[in-house]
């Protein structure tokens, strides 16, 4: 692709993925708003650990197989093929593994009434995982406009209607299930169908070994992020609670959501873009310093004003219930310009192939977040 026409597929995906992530941020608003009203602190929690269950299993083919696809320079049918396969079985083999081990964890957490449900959320990863293919193609090919209503389209028809109505019928923490079920299958089926692409099962050893260089370390490293990520979360819903882990991960949605989808915006185009100019440092660092400053002028004033009126904007968007998540909300939204500001060297980091100084990098950043939380733990929840 010539650079005049790159620049302007990067600028175009840029806004139509910034629209689509607008949209998708108030309607995650208006969604958590009603169903922070219909659902117990309690049961949004129970359904947090549920979560930090299936996380490692949806990421890896997400991550690994996903964006190897799309840095792969010279992707044929047969790589299509062979990392859908490779992406079912590790979904498979993890929802086996979720099923198995429901009820030690369950345990573990002090949750046992609740077993039932951690296993039943097992059942995500392949769903999610036959959708990996898809999405990378879409990214690939820059279809940035088509991801946007993908992904709108997945979270409002999805877990916005299904969950909300099921939460009106009564059904607690499985109105969230149903929810997080409903937008896993609508977005695998609408990527799909905006890129038809070759599903007979297919293993080729070359293939899987072109896949599985690049994906290994972008998986070591994706592993080490999502432990960073849901480190505080394990450890305030094992020595505090579920209700406490309730609050804390309502906190951290309403601060990490909107900001974060803008990170996630300039992660994926950014990336799609710097892969095919990733022999032209200049053109990196340009892109670089561009997306750092975006960032900065976005998430500043934004982060400031909702450290500053936390107590407000929880009671309007929460209801008095979760008054307590104030505290944790105020100290979260001050991290809001380095959790965003990583996603662009994050992205430069993948399109040049250095994955696997990225992935220690990774393994000291979730070794400082553990430790953080335990340390912060013996203090509270703030």
């Amino acid at each position: 692709m010539k650079p005049d026409s790159l620049r302007a597929s990067t600028a175009r995906g840029l806004a139509w993925m910034a629209a689509g992530s607008g949209v998708q941020a108030f309607a995650q608003l208006l969604v958590v708003a009603v169903l922070a009203r219909l659902v117990t602190p309690e049961e949004f929690g129970v359904v947090g650990l549920a979560l930090l269950v299936v996380a490692f299993g949806t990421l890896l083919p997400q991550v690994g197989v996903g964006q190897a696809l799309v840095q792969c320079a010279d992707l044929d049918e047969t790589h299509v093929r062979t990392g859908l396969t490779m992406a079912l079985t590790i979904g498979l083999v993890g929802a086996g593994l979720a099923l198995a081990l429901a009820r030690p964890i369950a345990g573990f957490f002090r949750v046992e009434a609740w077993a039932g449900l951690l296993g039943v959320m097992g059942l995500l990863l392949p769903v999610a995982a036959a959708g990996t293919v898809s999405e990378a193609l879409l990214q690939r090919a820059m279809r940035f406009r088509a991801l946007a209503l993908v992904n709108v389209a997945a979270y409002g028809l999805g877990f916005g209607i299904v969950g909300v109505v099921l939460a009106l019928r009564g059904l607690g923490p499985w109105a969230l299930v149903g929810g997080h079920f409903a937008q896993a299958l609508l977005r695998t089926v609408l990527a799909y169908a905006l890129v038809r692409h070759p599903a007979r099962p297919l293993f080729d050893p070359v293939a899987a070994r072109a896949l599985t260089r690049f994906g290994l370390g972008i998986s070591i490293a994706g592993v080490n992020n999502q432990v960073a990520r849901k480190a505080d979360a394990f450890v305030v819903g094992r020595w505090l609670g579920a209700d406490a882990l309730g609050l804390y991960e309502r906190a951290y949605q309403f601060v990490v959501m909107p900001l974060a989808l803008l990170g996630q915006v300039m992660d994926r185009v950014l990336f799609a873009a710097m892969a095919q100019r990733q022999e032209r440092p200049d053109v990196l660092a340009r892109a670089f310093r561009q997306g750092v400053h975006a960032v900065a002028l976005a998430s500043l004033p934004v982060a400031a004003l909702m450290a500053v009126v936390s107590p407000e904007l929880v009671a309007v968007l929460l209801g008095p219930d979760w008054s307590q998540a104030a505290g944790p909300f105020a100290v979260l939204a001050a991290g809001i310009l380095f959790r965003t500001g990583a996603k662009v060297s994050d992205a430069v980091t993948r399109a040049t192939g250095a994955v696997y100084r990225r992935a220690w990098r990774q393994g000291v950043y979730a070794a400082t977040v553990f430790l953080g939380a335990m340390l912060g733990a013996r203090g509270g929840l703030v």
